[in-house]
């Protein structure tokens, strides 16, 4: 059954309040209404990928929600402890595909309900995560394949201003990471008809990626109850294999479309029937 969680009443006192923010403080009871607002919006956007609300979900970021009430923790404490902890984030805790794909939803989420995050998982890999790019960009082609190719979301231009890793900074900047991206697409779309049955490595520090692409889309065949079309897996890896061969670097994508706000339906994946 979906939730109606964005759309509540509920959702409009969140997020009234979390607009108080000021980093002058009081911040306690905005950031509370902040996190936990960011909350029903990983749950949504779980159920739309995935079709389901998972333990994982319902436990997302509820540290941070105790952490506000500890009066003698600063907010930049809190905030280092959740992200040194959390498996959902780049740590050593981090080392199954299920915490690769809580992280995509971290990511693709924020644009729903944070005003200043509005990229979509795939541009937030590419702009903010770029070492991050062997294992997740695997990962956000099980997920939203249509979003993955050689355009990219562009960052807004406040945050372009003094950030030094920008992908579109420079030409031979942007190049080694897409000969990256484009070494991750081409071993993925090297296996075909591959027995997803027998993988057996699951710390992620030990997969390649085309191992990781292959344990997400077992583990969302059985979240979203559907059966992995394979003849459509190995067409679509061809086709965007074909298509990142045709450019030497990342392009600049003027307009895409935004994230989806939907409750009820479940993400129409091609890899899937």
């Amino acid at each position: 059954m979906a939730l109606q969680l964005l759309n509540s009443k509920f959702r409009r006192i969140l997020t009234k309040e979390s607009e108080k923010w000021n980093p002058n403080g009081p911040w306690r009871l905005p950031s509370f209404a902040y996190t936990l607002e960011h909350k029903l919006a990983f749950l949504e956007r779980e159920h739309y990928l995935f079709g389901i609300y998972s333990a994982d979900g319902v436990l997302h970021d509820i540290d941070k929600l105790f952490m506000y009430f500890t009066p003698f923790l600063a907010e930049n404490k809190i905030q280092q402890i959740h992200r040194r902890h959390q498996p959902h984030h780049i740590n050593r805790a981090q080392n199954r595909v299920q915490h690769l794909m809580e992280m995509y939803i971290d990511w693709d989420c924020a644009a729903i309900t944070k005003p200043d995050k509005p990229l979509d998982a795939y541009a937030t890999l590419l702009h903010f995560y770029q070492e991050q790019i062997m294992i997740m960009f695997p990962i956000c082609l099980a997920i939203a394949p249509d979003r993955v190719s050689p355009f990219v979301m562009d960052l807004d231009e406040r945050r372009k201003k003094g950030y030094n890793a920008y992908l579109f900074q420079a030409e031979a900047y942007n190049r080694i990471w897409y000969q990256r991206a484009r070494f991750c697409m081409a071993s993925i779309a090297a296996k075909k008809n591959v027995q997803i049955e027998a993988l057996i490595n699951t710390n992620i520090h030990h997969m390649d990626p085309w191992e990781l692409f292959y344990n997400c889309l077992k583990i969302m065949e059985r979240r979203r109850n559907q059966k992995i079309d394979i003849d459509s897996v190995n067409k679509i890896l061809s086709e965007k294999l074909e298509l990142f061969n045709q450019y030497q670097s990342f392009q600049c994508a003027k307009k895409l479309e935004p994230i989806k706000h939907d409750y009820k339906a479940l993400s129409t994946n091609p890899f899937f029937f």
